[in-house]
């Protein structure tokens, strides 16, 4: 049996995607129910398929919209997320709109789910009251509870074995991250090298085939970083054989990702000269980034 895959706890679900998601119960498509905690939501799809069970793991996939705009999607991730279904007893203690969605869910199911601004605590993603943040959630596939273990051993290879991939290029990318640097510092890139006002540059190595990302949207990038001045090394994603998310524009990372980031399509592979003053500013980041460094960084947007 061949699985679509990705662990994460609710509570761990719920902290990296902002959830708090909200969902109806099984009738009619596009006909707006009532959860038992009071959230309003509608199908989708309602495709009847395999009820979920205690201790079977749910593999997911959810979009998160405040006002027409997207913030996050995990429906392009490889692996779904997951949730294992736990006892009745201890999902009623749980006043939680995601386990109110997957008790009215079977396999297959989609639902848009509405989540008020007036019930939320902390940020409200520039919400109004009345307005709502709208969560699009799919149940992509139920794993039965004995069939867990050998749906989990699968993951493991499968990731283990991409991470051998991926540190085997670390060496190939450090030699590209230097010829590329040593041009740059001999004038010879041309037209390639893309400036920009706040005095970022970039050369974009491959466009890539998917959109950019927008504000707020979860981003995944392998990436290789040196001191502009020297080409040392000072960290990259490859030797470590998995890539680096975060969320774009919130800053979470620095200027210079920020802005070089939302110009790359998902797909592209591209090289950041970023100034320090969109780097660590003058004092830079002790002992790894010295005072006022500027840096390069090779980037790839994940697909």
């Amino acid at each position: 049996m061949k699985y679509i895959h990705k662990q994460l706890s609710l509570p761990a679900t719920i902290c990296v995607l902002g959830l708090f998601i909200v969902i109806i119960s099984c009738t009619s498509e596009n006909s707006a129910i009532t959860t038992k905690h009071g959230y309003s939501m509608e199908f989708e799809e309602d495709v009847n398929g395999d009820q979920v069970e205690v201790n079977d793991v749910i593999l997911f996939g959810m979009k998160v919209f405040a006002k027409d705009s997207m913030l996050t999607s995990t429906f392009g991730e490889k692996y779904p997320q997951e949730f294992r279904w736990i006892p009745e007893d201890q999902r009623s203690k749980m006043r939680n709109p995601v386990v109110d969605a997957f008790e009215l869910m079977n396999e297959g199911d989609s639902v848009r789910v509405y989540y008020p601004a007036d019930s939320m605590k902390g940020n409200k993603f520039g919400l109004a009251s009345g307005e709502n943040l709208e969560y699009v959630l799919k149940i992509l596939q139920v794993v039965k509870a004995d069939e867990y273990a050998a749906y989990a051993k699968e993951k493991q290879q499968e990731l283990q074995a991409e991470r051998i991939l991926v540190q085997a290029r670390a060496a190939e990318v450090g030699e590209f991250v230097d010829d590329i640097l040593q041009k740059y510092k001999a004038n010879e890139l041309g037209d390639d090298l893309i400036k920009l006002d706040s005095g970022l540059e970039y050369v974009l190595h491959e466009e890539g085939g998917g959109e950019k990302p927008q504000a707020r949207n979860k981003v995944n990038v392998h990436y290789y970083g040196v001191l502009k001045e020297d080409g040392k090394m000072f960290d990259n994603s490859f030797r470590k054989g998995s890539a680096f998310n975060f969320s774009l524009g919130v800053g979470q990372v620095i200027q210079g990702w920020d802005q070089g980031v939302a110009m790359l399509n998902k797909g592209a592979k591209a090289t950041l000269f970023i100034p320090y003053e969109l780097a660590y500013g003058a004092t830079g980041r002790p002992p790894t980034i010295p005072e006022k460094a500027d840096l390069v960084f090779y980037i790839e947007v994940i697909e």
